[in-house]
């Protein structure tokens, strides 16, 4: 069974699948947009596109597909300022999250573009007792490598990690793993992490990228086991999620950006 469908009472036959159609699998016959036998990678182009809705997938979850926004709806000198504003948080409210707002942050991952289409990404949100399990199971492991570390690394003689090294008091953590695919490499995880913190900033909400808890989801066994990663899925980036406590009052500079031209 096609994962699209036509229906040829509402098409008007305007072409208009067939010409945005990424994948060259869509043409026109009589008039009407046919399929080929392969190559339809499901992107929903043709469905976003049609004018009068003679496009169906029925075996995708097509709710709120109705109405369409625009990034040009925000003034572009205030988006760019806000993007530039945004800082790692490390000190949080002891204020819940709320599901909604996590529903919220997910369907950011969940839209992001991927490559192919492939749809790869997984979202673990961690909370409660689990969190707290996953982040003691990480502070004690990443204690003995700091001790085999000393003799050899001044940033292990240097570092202290207490019992909130990884989390830092935040009420919830989402992991975005990435399902091992020939397309994408790790940026479709990527990506979609880069949206969810754009989503999550919206709100009010902070986020902190930690790299160490990717690490242990890794390779410390205990955190493995704790999470239940299939076997097929690559931790790519954890948001650590809640309301700041702690106010910048201005942009930390950068340097310049290191740009090629090519004309």
């Amino acid at each position: 069974m096609s994962h699209v469908l036509f229906d040829e009472e509402k098409c008007i036959g305007c072409g208009k699948c067939v010409e945005d159609c990424c994948a060259g699998n869509l043409y026109l016959e009589n008039g009407k947009p046919k399929s080929k036998e392969s190559g339809c990678i499901e992107c929903g182009h043709c469905y976003a596109i049609c004018p009068t809705g003679a496009v169906s997938m029925p075996e995708y979850d097509c709710s709120n597909c109705d109405r369409v926004g625009s990034f040009t709806r925000f003034d572009e000198d205030e988006m760019l300022l806000a993007m530039k504003s945004r800082r790692s948080i490390r000190r949080f409210k002891n204020q819940p999250v709320t599901a909604e707002q996590i529903h919220k942050i997910i369907e950011a991952g969940r839209y992001t573009a991927t490559a192919s289409n492939s749809q790869n990404v997984t979202f673990t949100v961690i909370s409660g007792e689990k969190l707290a399990e996953i982040e003691k199971a990480g502070v004690d492991f990443f204690r003995k490598l700091i001790r085999l570390a000393k003799p050899f690394s001044s940033y292990a003689r240097d570092v202290v990690i207490d019992d909130h090294f990884f989390f830092f008091n935040a009420p919830v953590a989402i992991l975005v793993s990435e399902m091992k695919s020939t397309f994408g490499g790790n940026v479709n995880g990527a990506l979609a992490a880069a949206h969810m913190e754009v989503q999550a900033e919206s709100m009010g909400l902070g986020v902190l990228y930690s790299g160490f808890t990717v690490i242990n989801a890794k390779i410390n066994r205990k955190v493995k086991k704790i999470l239940s990663l299939g076997k097929q899925e690559k931790p790519v980036a954890c948001l650590v999620i809640g309301y700041p406590d702690v106010k910048y009052h201005r942009i930390p500079p950068r340097k310049h950006a290191k740009v090629r031209e090519l004309s």
